[in-house]
C-alpha cells in the first residue's frame, strides 16, 4: 500500500516512518502540533518583556513588537539593509533579528538587534547566521 505525507500529501518515505517525505515536512508537522498543544519549542523559547511572558505563538502581535519593529522601518527608511530594495521595488519587508531570537530570546525587543531586510535576504540568512547589515553609524541606538 502507497502511504501519503501526512502534510502535503506526496509520497511518504521509509527515512520518515513513513508518514511523511521530507524532515521539512515531519517539522512542520510537530510544530502545528505543539501548537494546538498550546506548546512551544526550544527555538521559540517564551520571553519575558517588562515582568511579562511573551511565548512564540503572541509574541509578533505585541504592542512592545509592533513598536519596535515600527522604529526599526523609520530607521532603515523602509530599505532592505542588505540589498537596499524597498516595496516600491515589489518587495516584502522583514524585520530580522540579528542574533536570532532561537539564540537570544532576551534581544527579542532589543532595537540594537533588529535589521530590516527583504524576504529573499531575511530567508537567506535565515537563523544560521548573526550577519549585521546595518551601517557602522547606526549601529548603537540608545
Amino acid at each position: 500500500m502507497i502511504k501519503k505525507c501526512k502534510s502535503c500529501n506526496k509520497l511518504a518515505s521509509k527515512k520518515y516512518s513513513n508518514k511523511y517525505c521530507s524532515g521539512e515536512c515531519q517539522s512542520q508537522a510537530r510544530l502545528l502540533k505543539w501548537r494546538r498543544e498550546g506548546k512551544t519549542c526550544k527555538a521559540a523559547s517564551p520571553v519575558k518583556h517588562n515582568g511579562k511572558l511573551i511565548n512564540d505563538l503572541n509574541f509578533y502581535n505585541t504592542r512592545e513588537w509592533i513598536a519596535v519593529r515600527y522604529q526599526a522601518l523609520r530607521l532603515s527608511e523602509h530599505r532592505c539593509l542588505s540589498c537596499g530594495s524597498s516595496p516600491n521595488d515589489g518587495i516584502r519587508l522583514h524585520v530580522d533579528h540579528i542574533k536570532p531570537r532561537s539564540v537570544r530570546p532576551d534581544l527579542s525587543l532589543n532595537i540594537n538587534n533588529l535589521q530590516v531586510l527583504c524576504e529573499q535576504c531575511n530567508l537567506g540568512k535565515s537563523n544560521k547566521y548573526s550577519d549585521d547589515f546595518r551601517p557602522a553609524t547606526s549601529l548603537l541606538i540608545k
